[in-house]
């Protein structure tokens, strides 16, 4: 459980990664294994891609204020959001990471 101290910071983050982003992609990745989950957020590393899973009720209040709110209605069940300057190779590493692992949902 965050404390408001954690919550606030938390808020503050998301809103600037979501700010200074160019490609913002929303993936729900519910049946994904943690060995899975590792292997997609370090194929994204590797290009610069943050990959994170998100804190849904948290994350619709940083994204309120900023160009992405509405993508708000996106954010229920077990969320990540890939966030980065290049949309193509974020879009395509997820792409081809959910043909092989069909319990990832773009």
């Amino acid at each position: 459980m965050m404390n408001k101290e954690k919550k606030q910071s938390y808020i503050k983050d998301m809103t600037t990664q979501f700010d200074k982003s160019q490609a913002v992609i929303v993936a729900h990745y519910q049946g994904l294994t943690v060995k899975q989950l590792d292997e997609l957020r370090k194929q994204m590393r590797q290009h610069g891609i943050i990959f994170k899973v998100t804190k849904n009720r948290i994350t619709k209040l940083a994204i309120e204020k900023t160009r992405c709110k509405d993508l708000s209605n996106l954010f229920n069940g077990p969320t990540a959001v890939a966030l980065s300057e290049d949309a193509i190779t974020s879009a395509k590493i997820l792409t081809k990471f959910s043909k092989e692992n069909t319990n990832l949902k773009i």
